[in-house]
């Protein structure tokens, strides 16, 4: 009798089953008017169709900020600060509640993450600074071409837009840095500035290039060499975003339209006109291909509040909201409804194991165990390294959990998911058939 109740001991499994859907959300930078705290971080969320003009908390931004980035569950925010002086840098959490913060460089613009360390570019300086992605200390500055301005990390190299001082030298390249070393291992040279970074579906850099005859050059980050130039009709300007399906990019012509390129047949139309060129200024711009929105910033005068102006698949308009002055940069915060169940058993060790089913269509369950309690991170990654989905990003009581992964927002292919814990790493492959 005593063994078989340990074995109804030893097998039993509780499981505690909950549904958590997080709301997809917009984070809305605004650079302000030049006075401190003018500059804004906005929120729209789908859910309630709700929008937040500043959720900075405590205080309020600075001196023009420009860069923004997303981390998992963590905002990094860079702002300017004033011309020729040191710029700042805010860690935040999802909320906006500002969780430490640092002064550095030299009216650091934009910021990318690669190798778990923060990247920022310093235009007058003509340097990239490296920071602690935690601590936000200076790890290393690293020189680069002249007037360094977007940047870009993926599959550990930063990729570094060089343009052109006030006044002064005129540069138009981008510096290849390696996130491993923190070193300059190339310099690729275009027609004119590039302005613009993004990562293509076939897992290429397209660098944008502006003027009337701007074009979009793609990049092969194994070789570093230009394999194929874009001649944009109707000019480009900044702020290439991919449309992850379809063959599709759209990005601010050099007329301040909204313009697509189809990188397969070459053809380029005027996708969003600006009807008002006299009274708006397209600023910023960025796709949702998840939800097929096209999210547009317009400045305005840069003196006035700005506005979010939001896009249908046709190109009409369906919504706008005030923004802070001058709205410069909009990302996105895409999570999907993951169904976690938490099993009570013992387990020897930490194991993330292989999904099932494996192909699937658009369910499948992950499943993992850790002995302790930790602070685990969960992530889905496309073929180029892109995360698509976070599944999990929090503290986890000991045990195993099972999680239903739902990717019907995602198109067709392979997908890697990655545990991380404080001591422990795995990943493995997944493919998804539609």
């Amino acid at each position: 009798m005593k063994k078989i109740l340990l074995l109804i001991i030893t097998f039993f499994i509780l499981i505690i089953s909950n549904s958590n859907a997080q709301n997809t959300k917009a984070y809305i930078l605004s650079e302000g008017g030049g006075a401190p705290g003018s500059g804004k971080l906005s929120t729209y969320t789908y859910n309630g169709n709700s929008f937040s003009l500043s959720i900075t908390n405590p205080g309020n931004l600075g001196l023009y900020p420009d860069g923004i980035a997303k981390y998992n569950s963590t905002l990094f925010v860079c702002e300017q600060g004033g011309f020729g002086g040191q710029g700042k840098i805010y860690r935040m959490d999802s909320t906006g509640l500002v969780l430490n913060s640092q002064s550095f460089g030299t009216n650091p613009y934009s910021v990318a993450i690669a190798n778990n360390k923060i990247y920022a570019t310093n235009g007058p300086a003509s340097k990239v600074t490296v920071l602690n992605i935690s601590a936000l200390s200076s790890i290393k500055e690293i020189p680069v071409g002249v007037y360094p301005q977007e940047i870009l990390g993926y599959q550990n190299k930063i990729y570094v837009c060089n343009t052109s001082a006030f006044g002064g030298n005129r540069d138009s390249s981008v510096s290849v840095i390696n996130a491993i070393t923190d070193s300059v291992i190339a310099r690729i040279y275009f027609e004119r500035e590039p302005t613009s970074l993004a990562i293509s579906n076939d897992g290429k850099i397209l660098v944008g290039c502006n003027g009337f005859d701007g074009k979009i050059y793609k990049i092969d980050p194994a070789t570093l060499q230009i394999v194929d130039t874009y001649l944009i009709s109707n000019g480009f300007d900044k702020d290439i975003s991919v449309d992850k399906n379809s063959n599709n990019v759209y990005f601010i012509d050099y007329a301040n339209n909204i313009s697509s390129l189809n990188l397969l047949t070459r053809q380029v139309i005027t996708f969003i006109t600006n009807n008002s060129p006299a009274s708006s200024f397209f600023y910023g711009y960025n796709y949702d291909y998840t939800n097929n929105r096209h999210f547009v910033l317009d400045a305005k005068n840069f003196v006035v509040s700005g506005s979010l102006n939001i896009y249908g698949p046709s190109g009409s308009l369906l919504q706008t909201f005030t923004t802070g002055v001058a709205p410069r940069r909009v990302i996105f915060d895409l999570t999907s409804t993951v169904d976690i169940k938490y099993i009570s058993e013992f387990v020897n060790g930490y194991e993330l194991k292989q999904n099932y089913p494996n192909p699937f269509n658009p369910n499948t369950t992950i499943r993992f165990s850790i002995p302790k309690n930790d602070f685990v991170s969960l992530i889905v990654f496309d073929v180029n390294g892109r995360e698509v989905e976070n599944l999990i990003n929090e503290n986890k009581t000991s045990g195993s959990y099972e999680i239903n992964f739902n990717a019907s927002n995602l198109s067709s292919g392979v997908y890697f998911y990655k545990l991380n814990t404080s001591s422990f790493s795995s990943i493995k492959k997944m493919t998804l058939i539609k």
